[in-house]
């Protein structure tokens, strides 16, 4: 049976309540582990992908955006920000970034047989 992670936004309780009601709410014997973060956090996506065994997510922001315009000496506005994210490059940054990816796994792989 697989695994899951589920994100929940809650309000007005400290992680040991939270805690204590997501066990009690789903029997101990069926949580493996629980991570509570502040909503917003990087953690929340940082646990999400590790809880699905994942490694090396990446999670871009409006904020990585304005930063990277600011970077660049570039004025900024909210039309240009919808502009640059509607644009082709980062409605497919993801297959990118994928088939980047796939070029450093063969490269790891490469480099651990060679050092073998």
């Amino acid at each position: 049976m697989p695994n899951y992670s589920v994100v929940i936004k809650l309000k007005n309780q400290t992680k040991m309540e939270i805690e204590s009601k997501l066990r009690a709410a789903f029997e101990d014997k069926s949580v493996e582990e629980i991570h509570i973060s502040e909503a917003g956090t990087l953690l929340t996506c940082y646990y999400a992908c590790r809880s699905n065994n994942h490694f090396g997510c990446v999670h871009w922001t409006e904020e990585d955006l304005r930063s990277k315009f600011r970077e660049l000496g570039i004025p900024v506005s909210e039309e240009i920000l919808d502009v640059v994210k509607s644009s082709y490059l980062l409605r497919h940054i993801d297959d990118r970034m994928i088939e980047l990816g796939w070029e450093i796994i063969e490269e790891a792989i490469v480099d651990a047989q060679s050092d073998q």
